[in-house]
């Protein structure tokens, strides 16, 4: 039986590397010209079709290329970068407590140098000649949250990202994720852009010591809903064998204790503003007043929560171009920007609040504009992009948008998860559109429509004070949800 596994391991192998010569084979057979020559010059013809094919799929093995991991105060992240389209078995075991990843016709072209408190090394080894299997050390067992899992691919690159979560929480930590409190509200003036600016600087602010409990939440908040994602997962680590006679080649690691803190920045924008009224209600209301007034007690909420420091675009009734509310957000230094704003449709019987994510036409069309001003090459999620060619800068972009986009609709979920249990939600789903203000390449960011002001009913509901502050904290949830699933690195959120 071990022989007979054995060999089945190997044609599964055989049968993924083959996939290539085998569309060849149907497009040969399919051809006239098959039934106009011998049979001797047709098999010709295949065998060296089938040998060409072969000795390509062998030769166009893939390459992981960069491995990073994002430590959090409930979970880890780990993102890996690979060459091309990869096939991948993933799994996790108790005793020992470890994380394995195997990527198939893989071979390891980075270092692996990062580490945090819940991985204690990392360690690689090729198995049978062509798969890469990368393990994880753990300190104590760990699960990965497969709504989590995701490939991502742009033209040049290709993503792997997935969660581990850590059931060996701390109970403070525990105790403050799973905790019902009600958020205090500070009565702190609103900070506004220009306020933040002449603020001292984050790694200053880290200098100075503040708690290290996790933010409570206004009430508790429901697992975030998974997005659609395409990801080759397995329970096991798939066809991959025993074999070890390429060796070991990687360097193992040790922990590193975590360095300076800082606030995580949320961007707060109310819609509209000044000689832009927005939507107006049959009753007369303007968008602005109320968009304005929920983003005020959304402040006041985040302002009260530890580790979070919230940032307006505009704090009164005047207006901010779209482009404009997109540059303040990077001035912030912003790790997550919300767009608020009130809906308005023909027919006046729509109602419920809508969550938009920006969508990959919109993230395309400004890639091009965005590459096109050298303002833009100082900085990309952290990474100067001054001394990068155009291709390079390109590729980094694109990859960066794509990831953004997947966290913004994370995002959405947890806010949807949120808002729905104090509105009617239009739609059940988070909805994507190319809206100016969510095309930041490396800000996670969304745009709430709180409800209806065309129609009558909610109108008078999104003019209620009560309601207002119902809101805010619902959006401040989904927040605080947020943060602590995907926290930014150096944040209170985050374990390094």
């Amino acid at each position: 039986m071990l022989v007979i596994s054995k060999w089945i391991k190997k044609f599964s192998g055989l049968v993924w590397k083959a996939k290539g010569f085998v569309k060849n084979l149907l497009v040969f057979v399919s051809h006239p010209l098959f039934f106009r020559t011998s049979r001797r010059s047709g098999i010709l013809v295949f065998l060296l079709s089938t040998v060409a094919s072969y000795a390509f799929a062998v030769s166009s093995q893939n390459q992981l290329i960069s491995l990073h991991v994002t430590p959090g105060v409930m979970t880890t992240r780990i993102v890996c970068l690979l060459k091309k389209p990869f096939h991948v078995g993933v799994k996790t075991t108790s005793d020992p407590a470890q994380l394995t990843i195997d990527f198939f016709n893989t071979e390891l072209a980075t270092s692996l140098n990062y580490s945090d408190s819940l991985i204690q090394s990392i360690h690689a080894q090729m198995i049978n000649h062509d798969n890469l299997r990368v393990s994880f050390n753990l300190r104590n067992p760990a699960k990965v949250d497969r709504s989590s899992v995701q490939k991502i691919c742009t033209k040049e690159v290709c993503q792997l990202a997935l969660t581990l979560i850590n059931p060996a929480l701390p109970t403070m930590a525990r105790a403050s994720h799973d905790s019902a409190v009600v958020m205090q509200k500070t009565g702190a003036p609103v900070r506004s852009i220009t306020e933040l600016h002449s603020m001292p600087s984050a790694h200053a602010m880290a200098k100075t010591p503040a708690p290290q409990a996790q933010s409570p939440l206004s009430k508790k908040i429901e697992p975030v809903m998974p997005v659609d994602r395409v990801a080759d997962q397995a329970d096991e680590a798939g066809t991959v064998g025993d074999d070890t006679s390429r060796g070991t080649y990687a360097v193992t690691l040790d922990s590193r204790s975590s360095g300076p803190k800082r606030n995580a920045v949320v961007i707060i924008d109310p819609g509209h503003g000044g000689k832009d009224p927005g939507a107006t209600g049959q009753r007369g209301t303007h968008e602005k007043n109320i968009v304005l007034a929920i983003g005020k007690d959304l402040y006041d909420d985040l302002a009260a929560q530890k580790g979070i420091t919230p940032v307006m675009t505009r704090n009164g009734d005047y207006f901010v171009t779209l482009r404009g509310r997109l540059q303040l957000a990077r001035k912030g230094k912003g790790d997550l920007f919300m767009a608020i704003h009130a809906d308005a449709f023909s027919n006046l019987d729509a109602r419920g609040a809508t969550v938009f994510a920006l969508s990959e036409h919109g993230a395309t069309s400004e890639a091009a504009r965005w590459l096109a001003q050298k303002e833009n090459y100082s900085e990309l999620g952290g990474v100067s992009l001054s001394d990068k060619s155009y291709m390079l800068r390109s590729v980094l972009l694109d990859l960066s948008q794509t990831a953004t986009i997947q966290d913004s609709l994370q995002f959405g979920y947890a806010e949807l998860a949120a808002l729905k249990k104090v509105s009617r939600l239009h739609e059940n789903f988070v909805e994507q559109a190319p809206f100016m203000v969510l095309k930041s390449p490396d800000i996670p960011s969304l745009l709430i429509e709180t409800g209806f002001i065309s129609n009558r009913d909610e109108e008078a509901q999104l003019n209620d004070p009560s309601y207002q502050k119902q809101l805010a904290s619902a959006l401040a949830a989904g927040i605080v949800n947020y943060l602590q699933q995907n926290p930014p690195p150096q944040t209170y959120f985050s374990r390094s």
